[in-house]
């Protein structure tokens, strides 16, 4: 009997430390797919990523490669994100209320503007996407959708290039000033969806203030001067700046 409990307790350890080892494998591949069917939800055009990390003993991720190709009517990327890394609340694994992020940093992202010939912008249609209902709630049909919440986000070092040559402006690069927020999702959290929402539209409306805000501004006002003039001035700088700001 005490030979046929310490087999049944050795097969039970080996099958156990499998499924620890088969979960810790399968997260990243979990992780990445959720990141993408959320984040095109979220934000109506393709979003993918190149490879997910997650170190549940060390409590820390990371994300690579993440991109949001340009909505219906521009072509190429309109923001990429080479590095995120992650911190992670392990208490909050087990207790799920929420899962929480201790902090999420994102360094050096790039972003890229267009304007079209009508001074529409793709950060704009990006940003009417992002007012839409998107229908993702990361729920499952094992249950109610995770909750999360993120204590700290930074995003440093935002790097802009923008193409105002369809309005007869030039291109230029400008570097952004840092985004920082905390408490995301409150102390109940939120879904992975509304989240993304969340983070996608605060930093869409950073980048695109700040383009009206600066040398997009002063293109803007020369073109203005040199090829329009009169009585459409006034109507024209309006339809520019609107496309920026995704009015």
């Amino acid at each position: 009997m005490l030979r046929k409990l310490i087999l049944f307790g050795a097969v039970a350890l080996v099958a156990v430390c499998g499924a620890v080892y088969y979960f810790s494998f399968s997260l990243d591949g979990i992780v990445a797919r959720a990141i993408e069917r959320n984040g095109s939800a979220v934000t109506g055009t393709t979003v993918s990523v190149s490879g997910v990390h997650i170190s549940l003993r060390d409590a820390k991720g990371s994300i690579r490669g993440l991109r949001i190709e340009n909505p219906k009517g521009f072509s190429g990327e309109a923001v990429s994100f080479r590095d995120i890394t992650i911190g992670i609340d392990p208490a909050s694994l087990v207790s799920r209320n929420p899962i929480v992020l201790t902090q999420v940093r994102v360094q050096e992202p790039s972003v890229n503007l267009v304007l079209d010939e009508n001074g529409r912008s793709n950060l704009g249609a990006l940003q009417d996407n992002l007012k839409r209902p998107s229908g993702s709630s990361g729920a499952t049909s094992e249950g109610p959708p995770t909750r999360l919440g993120i204590r700290r986000l930074e995003i440093a070092g935002t790097k802009l290039s923008a193409d105002v040559s369809a309005v007869g402006g030039k291109n230029y690069e400008m570097t952004l000033s840092p985004v920082n927020r905390s408490n995301i999702g409150g102390s109940s959290g939120a879904t992975a969806g509304e989240i993304a929402k969340l983070i996608a539209g605060d930093f869409v409306q950073q980048v695109v203030v700040a383009v009206a805000r600066s040398e997009a501004q002063h293109q803007i006002d020369q073109l203005i001067d040199k090829k329009l003039g009169g009585d459409a001035v006034g109507e024209a700088a309006k339809s520019i700046v609107d496309g920026i700001l995704g009015k």
